[in-house]
Order: structure tokens, then sequence, then C-alpha cells
């Protein structure tokens, strides 16, 4: 179904963040690889049941899925109990559908949990 690859030390680099996941974002970290040399880790194999644990900051991206199977892809985000939503609002469409979906009734500025992000564990229980 395709392995993932990860560009080594990008986690780094947070010059792509105003790109949606899209062909435009994939052709800019093409770029930038080969612009300054980075090193992209070799592809592993992954199976069914497999995980990987890295920051949303590190370039990351499975080859196409060639199979007549649908890939299923299941994420977590972990995040302090008394962390933020941003003050500046979203700078693409698809972070703002995020917020939207992700964090519903939560205000720039005020509390990331929400209930559906709710803190699990708070420093001050």
């Amino acid at each position: 179904m395709g392995p993932m690859s990860f560009v080594s030390g990008s986690h780094i680099n947070k010059n792509a963040e105003h790109l949606p996941i899209s062909d435009e974002s994939d052709e800019y970290i093409r770029n930038l690889v080969e612009k300054e040399n980075l090193s992209v880790a070799p592809a592993q194999h992954m199976n069914a049941g497999d995980a990987t644990f890295h920051s949303c900051w590190t370039y990351h991206a499975a080859a196409s899925n060639t199979t007549d199977r649908t890939r299923i892809a299941f994420a977590i985000a972990y995040y302090d109990a008394d962390a933020k939503v941003p003050i500046q609002p979203p700078n693409n469409e698809r972070r703002a559908a995020n917020l939207a979906r992700w964090f519903p009734g939560a205000v720039p500025g005020g509390p990331a949990a929400t209930e559906k992000n709710p803190a699990v564990l708070c420093p001050h229980d």
C-alpha cells in the first residue's frame, strides 16, 4: 500500500506550515530536500497494525496506494492540557475546517480542550 518515508530533521523547519496537504506542498518539500541536501530516511514497509510516532512538523509521506483496498490512517495528536487555540486565524481552508470539526466552540486564544478533545490529564489535578 505504500511505505512511509520521513525527511530527517525537518521538524525544525516550519516554513511549509502555510501550505495545505496537497501537490503544492509535496513539490515544495521535494524542492527543499534537493536544495538543502536533506536526508530522507529510507521508506520502510508497514504491515496492518504497524505504527509510527513522529512530530507533526516532520515532513512525511506514504507512497501511493496502488491496491484496490482502502488504506486507513489513524492519527493522534498530543498537546499540553492548558494549550490555547491560536489567536491568528487559520491560514488555509483545510486548517479552518479542522478547527471547526475538531475544536467545536473553541475561540481564538481560548482553551484547546473541547468535548471532542478533552484534557485527559491536567497538571493542576
